[in-house]
């Protein structure tokens, strides 16, 4: 249970999934971004969700320029970032600084959401969550 104030709507760039790999020699998830001489180099990036559904990984808007080219890892297939969509998330404050979580919302009353908790990138019980979400970006200390 979150209360409405708390929910707010973010964009994201949308890729699909197959252009997400892993970085040499780490676990860390990401992209081979093509710069304008066609040198591919990978990019760490945050995921914020995954459409199982489409096939989609939802990333942010501001580890990319717009019409940046992604490379298929292993292939010649490019992607080119254009297409963004919302998500309604809230802001995740359990380590002492906002970090955008997606919410599912499964019903509401006129003051509060009931959200789906447990999903890989959203909500757990008990998590921290700014309850003016308008009023924090990403990044923000809280004290």
């Amino acid at each position: 249970k979150i209360p409405k104030s708390a929910v707010v709507e973010e964009q994201f760039f949308v890729i699909p999934h197959d252009y997400i790999t892993n970085g040499g020699n780490s676990s860390l998830e990401g992209v081979m971004v093509l710069d304008s001489k066609g040198t591919a180099s990978f990019q760490a990036v945050d995921i914020y969700y995954r459409d199982t559904q489409t096939g989609s990984v939802y990333v942010d808007p501001d580890d990319f320029e717009k019409n940046t080219t992604l490379k298929k890892a292993g292939s010649s297939d490019t992607y080119q970032l254009s297409e963004t969509k919302q998500l309604k998330g809230v802001y995740n404050i359990n380590r002492g600084y906002a970090v955008f979580r997606q919410v599912q919302i499964l019903c509401e009353s006129d003051d509060y959401y009931i959200v789906q908790s447990g999903n890989d990138y959203g909500l757990s019980n008990y998590d921290h969550i700014a309850l003016t979400g308008k009023d924090v970006h990403e990044g923000d200390v809280i004290s």
